[in-house]
């Protein structure tokens, strides 16, 4: 799983740079847009949120204005924590978008994408570990009450 990550990152990483577009990326409306104008970027937004999730949609939109660089204080607190969960929680995707958003391009972006493949997939296994763990002991626990008679 890892190495698919890391393999996908490489790609996703160069695809982006090469002038692929961004899933999470905001584009404005037109200072007068028409109604086919607004239908067809609700249409957009909608297919945006199918393909990279409603909680990474939400997290990049909530987040965007703290992402700034080159800010001091509780500011960076807040900009390095907000990364460091952007990077654990979301995939591909979602990291390199906030590692672009935060103001990161070349190698130092592609080396901290691959940073948050390898904190994302840890995160994945033990989360799934977890669920599944809960899943069991329910399942025990319901087949081990004896029926009421």
């Amino acid at each position: 799983m890892l190495g698919w990550a890391l393999a996908a990152t490489i790609v996703y990483c160069f695809a982006r740079s090469n002038g692929y577009p961004d899933l999470l990326e905001h584009q404005g409306l037109t200072r007068c847009p028409t109604a086919c104008h607004k239908a067809r970027s609700v249409a957009f937004s909608a297919a945006k949120v199918w393909c990279t999730g409603l909680n990474a949609f939400v997290y990049s939109r909530a987040s965007r204005n703290a992402l700034t660089p080159g800010c001091n204080g509780w500011r960076r607190v807040l900009r390095i924590s907000l990364l460091g969960a952007g990077l654990t929680f979301f995939g591909v995707a979602m990291s390199e978008h906030l590692l672009r958003r935060a103001g990161f391009n070349g190698k130092q972006l592609l080396r901290l994408s691959l940073a948050g493949a390898c904190l994302n997939v840890p995160y994945r296994i033990l989360l799934s570990a977890a669920v599944t763990q809960v899943m069991w002991q329910m399942v025990h626990a319901l087949g081990s009450t004896a029926p009421l008679v």
